[in-house]
């Protein structure tokens, strides 16, 4: 009996400890929450996948909401674009190395503009070749690209990515 209630005891540490290591600060949870999506962040992103996949098949995988380790800081872009992207066997990856080839964030309404602007230069100086800045509320895309220069697309016009090789009407995005 003493055997059991030892064991009782070491399930209750057990638990607690779990839950200690999986549980996220205040800080944590509202970084996690900030610019998350509303009606229209949602739909733009589901459109960029949506219009990715009609139009370019599997030559890219779209990833949604992935965390990536950026000079050892994590960045999670709305979604990120690679050539390959294989799920792994045995464990998982929490912050992804392999930089993709491209990311998007879209501006939410409880996003300042300047926050995402930002980010463009830590993605481009990480190696990643292209950084689209999507703002919902003005139908713009923002373009940088490796060289960091800016290229505007907006209302009718057709995005043109010459370091991916995409072109999407941002008709069908927005």
């Amino acid at each position: 009996m003493e055997a059991i209630l030892e064991t009782d005891e070491v399930i209750k540490r057990r638990k607690k400890s779990f839950k200690s290591t999986i549980s996220e600060t205040d800080e944590e949870i509202k970084k996690r929450k900030k610019g998350m999506g509303s009606r229209n962040h949602s739909r733009v992103q589901f459109q960029i996948i949506a219009q990715m996949i009609l139009k370019y098949n599997l030559a890219y995988h779209i990833i949604p909401e992935l965390s990536l380790d950026i000079n050892g800081k994590e960045k999670i872009p709305d979604l990120s674009f690679y050539k390959q992207f294989d799920s792994v066997t045995h464990g998982d990856e929490i912050r992804v190395k392999n930089l993709p080839l491209g990311v998007v964030e879209i501006l939410s309404p409880t996003q300042a503009l300047s926050e995402l602007v930002r980010k463009a230069d830590d993605y481009l100086s990480a190696g990643i070749r292209s950084y689209w800045l999507v703002a919902p509320e003005v139908q713009t895309v923002y373009l940088y690209e490796m060289d960091k220069k800016l290229k505007v697309f907006t209302g009718n016009d057709k995005l043109i990515d010459v370091q991916l090789n995409i072109e999407l009407e941002l008709s069908t995005i927005f």
